[in-house]
């Protein structure tokens, strides 16, 4: 998304007089960290497909534009993510965020960008604390239209199991869950097992924590099948993917014929 882009995106959202389970407006910058990172927690578990945007500059009450330009607890982008890197994220994964300003009306806004990743729920261990505000350990936090998780509470149990799905692939279409296996090409294996059909000769690949998952490829002597060439074959593969290359089977087996 070019910067355009992004100034046209917050004036559409702002003209919407609302906010919503993927954007959050703030006339200032957080005073306390802990309700920071509270923030960016809601955004990154919210059932959004796309990125979630913390609008900074905007009033919440008549969405007015408030210039943050010489905002005292304003932030850097390597600020933020010192912030998230610091706090005690499960598994040590934090939420991915860029950081960008815009003009409007000669008045600055700042948009914290959560970028949508396959990694919720997001959540810490060890429950971060500034000046009496807290993110507890083990709670999973999450936005709901234009309302986040209160603190002393956690996402409902349905929210929850849909963030592990997601996280797992589980809400995937057969063809999605190919896409997503060919980007992981290390798990990829070769059977070592040739066999004929029509006079044709074909090796197959199986995706190991998948097997389910297979590319068939046409044989031909004269080409060292290789392991080194399969995973290069499976790198190119997994760049230039694209649906008319592959034709899935709904059922048992997807296969891919190069």
């Amino acid at each position: 998304m070019t910067k355009n882009d992004l100034r046209n995106l917050v004036l559409d959202l702002i003209s919407s007089q609302k906010e919503d389970t993927f954007y959050d407006f703030k006339q200032e910058w957080h005073k306390n960290n802990a309700n920071l990172i509270k923030d960016i927690i809601c955004l990154a578990n919210c059932n959004h497909n796309g990125n979630r945007y913390l609008i900074i500059g905007v009033n919440e009450e008549d969405y007015s534009i408030i210039d943050i330009k010489e905002d005292a607890n304003r932030k850097t982008q390597a600020n933020i993510i010192d912030l998230l890197r610091s706090s005690s994220f499960a598994g040590g994964n934090s939420p991915s965020i860029l950081l960008e300003t815009i003009e409007i009306n000669n008045k600055h806004i700042d948009i914290i960008i959560i970028e949508n990743k396959q990694e919720k729920p997001y959540y810490l261990t060890e429950t971060y604390s500034n000046n009496k505000k807290y993110v507890y350990a083990g709670a999973i936090y999450t936005r709901n239209k234009d309302t986040n998780t209160p603190n002393n509470q956690t996402a409902s149990t349905l929210d929850v199991e849909n963030m592990w799905k997601e996280r797992f692939g589980l809400t995937l279409s057969i063809r999605d869950k190919f896409k997503l296996y060919l980007q992981d090409y290390e798990n990829w294996r070769n059977s070592i097992v040739f066999y004929e059909i029509e006079d044709n000769k074909y090796d197959k690949f199986y995706y190991e924590k998948f097997p389910e998952f297979q590319i068939h490829n046409l044989y031909e002597d004269s080409i060292n099948r290789t392991y080194t060439g399969w995973l290069s074959c499976l790198k190119a593969f997994s760049k230039i993917y694209h649906p008319y290359k592959q034709h899935v089977k709904e059922g048992s087996f997807a296969y891919v014929w190069f």
